[in-house]
């Protein structure tokens, strides 16, 4: 499949959705990373790991494999966009789709780092999805058990 690097504004606005999140101690994200994940820095720095790891697949999928990829420097140039809790699900959906990380197989092993971000952003996304359903009106109104 094709890969694509997601625009500044993109992981911007995932950053600053998650650190809202994050200061509200939101129930949409995973108990434990609401425990791990308390301060802005540090959902900065993990959407900055995800944002350099869309760029190194990019880079290996799309020009020489063997190549060494230094991720440049993030840009507030091109602002954010506030999202909501579906916009938020959305963003990372796009991001977890960029992340091709067969396309590094075989060249280099993921950081711990780059290991914990792919999968803390598929728990928030799934984190996401689940505090949707239950706060859907429809939901409130299904049986439990049948």
């Amino acid at each position: 499949m094709s890969v694509s690097v997601c625009s500044d504004r993109h992981y911007n606005s995932v950053e600053l959705a998650l650190q809202s999140l994050v200061l509200q101690n939101s129930e949409a994200l995973p108990y434990r990373f609401r425990k791990t994940y308390r301060m802005e820095h540090q959902v900065t720095a993990l959407v900055d790991t995800l944002r350099d790891l869309n760029l190194i697949v990019y880079a290996v999928r799309y020009h020489k494999q063997g190549e060494v990829y230094a991720p440049t420097a993030r840009s507030w140039s091109e602002g954010s966009v506030k999202l909501n809790l579906p916009g938020l699900f959305q963003a990372l959906d796009c991001v977890l789709y960029q992340l091709e990380l067969e396309h590094l197989e075989g060249i280099r092993e993921l950081t711990e780092a780059e290991r914990d971000a792919f999968t803390w952003a598929g728990h928030i996304r799934t984190g996401i999805a689940v505090h949707l359903t239950r706060t859907m009106a429809e939901e409130q109104k299904t049986a439990w058990a049948l």
